[in-house]
């Protein structure tokens, strides 16, 4: 019983230290963008609980919670409980929840109490996982004593904290000139963060975004989390997508679309990346990417989406020179 246990003790401090490498990884491009180094990141309280886990980080530029949940063998960021200007704001995505439709209005919550056992649970995270963070993370170990201050009483309040309600409505034209595409939240695209800078093109002025979706790879699907055997031919998809638009005639965009995904799990360097997909009947070849701060990029050749037939995507990992 001893060595049994000893031997789960080991193969959770493995877990932690992954999920520490995986968070640092995960967090880097938003940390970059506030002008905090990912170098500098620490990350604590970590806790491991069947397929969730929780921890804390702080970049000296700001703080908050990570909640990830495992799906095809991969740590995926689900959950983040951010403090920004003294408030706590939260985004839950895949796999906590279901996929959202976009374009659609955005209405952003009310900013959340600290985040307490209470919140957590209400997230989607299990009761075991947040009764262990309840002592072994200070951020919610803080946030249970303030919780029960509020319960006995005493006015507990977010120091500088001024929510605003607001709703955010999508540019949903197409323009001539060129424009962007990018949903506020995570949830609409399965946890992926899709930014497309579409180049200029022939639109009308009826043409208009309808869709934006985007999947995780089913089971067979998905690229394995290992490095494979050169000429391996197994599964090698990473991420599925489609984009429709409305309107009365097709609309061709010229070379030079840009498409940026974020990835809500840590992308294998070894690999090399590639786009392809197939609009208004046409199939377009294999479009290689570069990865940066866990993110794809990759620049589109000349092509056209038909308002009766979505372009449908697909991003697939091969190992390099297979």
């Amino acid at each position: 019983m001893l060595l049994v246990a000893a031997f789960a003790a080991m193969l959770c401090q493995v877990a932690r230290a992954d999920i520490r490498s995986d968070a640092v990884r995960l967090l880097a491009k938003r940390l970059r963008a506030s002008g905090a180094d990912p170098k500098n990141v620490t990350v604590s309280g970590v806790v491991v609980r069947g397929n969730q886990a929780l921890l804390s980080w702080d970049s000296g530029k700001g703080r908050g919670l990570m909640g990830l949940v495992t799906s095809g063998d991969r740590w995926w960021d689900a959950l983040d409980l951010t403090l920004r200007g003294g408030c706590w704001t939260t985004e839950r995505s895949y796999p906590l929840v279901v996929a959202g439709h976009y374009p659609a209005q955005y209405l952003p919550a009310d900013y959340l109490p600290p985040p307490d056992s209470e919140t957590l649970l209400s997230q989607g995270l299990s009761a075991d996982l947040v009764g262990a963070a309840a002592s072994a993370n200070a951020d919610v170990r803080d946030s249970q004593t303030q919780a029960k201050k509020a319960q006995h009483g005493n006015l507990v309040t977010l120091v500088g904290c001024e929510a605003d309600t607001y709703t955010v409505e999508p540019d949903l034209q197409i323009h001539p000139a060129g424009g962007k595409i990018h949903p506020d939240v995570r949830n609409f695209t399965s946890g992926y963060d899709i930014t497309i800078a579409y180049s200029r093109n022939d639109a009308g002025p009826d043409a208009k975004l309808t869709q934006l979706f985007a999947r995780a790879p089913t089971k067979a699907e998905f690229a394995p989390n290992y490095l494979p055997a050169p000429g391996w031919g197994g599964p090698d998809a990473v991420c599925f997508f489609d984009i429709g638009l409305g309107g009365a005639k097709p609309v061709m965009f010229e070379r030079g679309t840009a498409i940026d995904i974020w990835f809500p799990f840590v992308l294998d360097d070894r690999l090399r990346y590639n786009l392809s997909f197939f609009s208004a009947g046409k199939p377009s070849g294999m479009i290689f990417g570069t990865v940066f701060d866990n993110t794809l990029h990759f620049v589109l050749p000349q092509f056209t989406i038909d308002p009766h037939d979505t372009l449908m995507a697909e991003i697939d990992g091969d190992v390099r020179g297979s």
